[in-house]
């Protein structure tokens, strides 16, 4: 009896470290599955875009794997930039890219100025803002001075130093006049800055900000697999700064994602 016990122990051990063993194995080829990718070597620019150039052009022009690299200054993006698989859009010194408009034509309005011909038609947008009394956080269309963010009012009414108001109906943007010296007034307009289902897709050392993506949305949307985002400096965006949407193995590191609307990531 005391040897079939023994041995009846023994067959438990051996079974005990064999479930041990598997689920650990198991594990192991969890975390292996999403291991990020490694650090490659940085490879030389093979076109360097100017402020006032198409960085969306300079992207399709280029093959798959090449680097397309941004001069320094504001670059303008009218409309969102679609890497191919393993090209790199990469960030000089002192290159921004930004996805807002200057406004430079108000005219008096009252008490106000306004900037007309600046907005899109009215549109429903997803989600439930955190203060339902103040319904506005679904607007992406957010107005800077002098790069700092104002607030958005219910109606021109209710329009003061450091608000705005944006008449989707008219398509314009009511201001109170400032005063001293006019403030640079830019509008976030653009809705989407980087968004492809290319594979291994590298953003490095961008300056990003001022786009009007909806809530529940990325300024970039990293939409394809194996995707390196570093050094990147993300802000001032409406929804989030960054959203993984299908980006099965991405690698998110030494970035600065901050005063985004909703969220950084």
């Amino acid at each position: 009896r005391s040897v079939t016990l023994l041995q009846r122990r023994t067959n438990l051990l051996a079974a005990k470290s064999a479930i041990s063993y598997a689920l650990t194995a198991a594990l192991a080829l969890v975390l292996v599955s999403f291991a990020p990718p490694a650090m490659a070597a940085e490879k030389p620019c093979n076109v360097e875009v100017s402020p006032g150039s198409s960085i969306p052009d300079a992207v399709n022009r280029q093959p798959a794997g090449a680097v397309v690299c941004l001069k320094a200054g504001v670059h303008r993006v009218d409309r969102t930039i679609s890497p191919k698989d393993h090209q790199t859009l990469r960030g000089l010194p002192g290159s921004q890219l930004v996805g807002s408009v200057a406004l430079s034509r108000w005219q008096k309005d009252g008490s106000l100025q306004r900037a007309d011909n600046v907005l899109p038609s009215a549109y429903s947008a997803p989600g439930e803002c955190e203060n339902q009394a103040a319904p506005l956080c679904r607007q992406a269309e957010a107005l800077f001075a002098n790069g700092a963010l104002l607030t958005p009012v219910a109606s021109r009414d209710q329009v003061k130093a450091g608000t705005y108001f944006a008449d989707y109906s008219r398509g314009s943007v009511f201001v109170l006049p400032p005063s001293g010296a006019a403030p640079a007034y830019e509008l976030a307009k653009t809705r989407t800055a980087v968004s492809s289902r290319g594979n291994g897709v590298r953003l490095e050392r961008l300056t990003l900000k001022g786009f009007a993506n909806l809530p529940q949305k990325g300024a970039i949307e990293v939409s394809g697999p194996n995707w390196v985002l570093s050094g990147n400096d993300i802000s001032q965006n409406h929804g989030a700064g960054i959203m993984l949407a299908y980006g099965d193995n991405a690698l998110i590191t030494g970035n600065r994602i901050h005063s985004n609307g909703q969220l950084g990531i």
